[in-house]
């Protein structure tokens, strides 16, 4: 129905926002900051969706396997532009990476998904999925070719980092959904 793909797409933006500006808040301070956000969307999303977005992204960002991408020197909302050569056709690459970490010797973007079921394994994520993954991959080689670089989709409703293979990203490569 139109009202819940409306609800759907309001759901991920507000759990985005959250996502972006929750982690610089001290942790007390958290949840108050989210009902400010809330009220942006409190005509859109019942009062339940918003209490189980707030709680999945607090569960996210105070998960300690996940500390790195919210910590200091991480960057949120990241827009990348850039040209990639795909089997052997040249396309522009334009987007925005939700999570982006740099460190010494590996460079995370991390996708944020709000799905509520994740899927079981990665050759049930969808191509769009790993396709924009790959993208962004090859566009960050470039950019920083001394370092490692992983994608992943962090699943928000389940507190899920689907770290993406190296396989998986590549086979993309070789066969075009271009």
């Amino acid at each position: 129905s139109p009202l819940a793909s409306k609800n759907i797409y309001a759901t991920g933006k507000f759990i985005h926002l959250l996502l972006q500006y929750l982690p610089a808040q001290a942790a007390d301070k958290r949840t108050q900051s989210a009902m400010i956000i809330a009220r942006k969307f409190a005509a859109q999303l019942p009062a339940e969706i918003i209490d189980k977005a707030i709680a999945d992204a607090l569960a996210v960002i105070e998960n300690p396997q996940f500390e790195f991408l919210f910590a200091d020197g991480s960057l949120a909302e990241v827009p990348i532009t850039g040209n990639v050569e795909v089997a052997g056709k040249n396309i522009t690459v334009s987007g925005q990476i939700d999570r982006l970490y740099i460190g010494s010797d590996e460079v995370w973007i991390v996708d944020f998904k709000s799905n509520s079921l994740p899927p079981a394994s990665q050759q049930e994520i969808p191509d769009s999925y790993i396709r924009q993954l790959a993208l962004y991959r090859l566009l960050m080689q470039k950019i920083t070719p001394e370092k490692s670089v992983k994608c992943a989709l962090l699943w928000t409703a389940t507190a899920k980092l689907d770290v993406l293979s190296n396989a998986l990203l590549d086979e993309w490569q070789t066969t075009s959904y271009i």
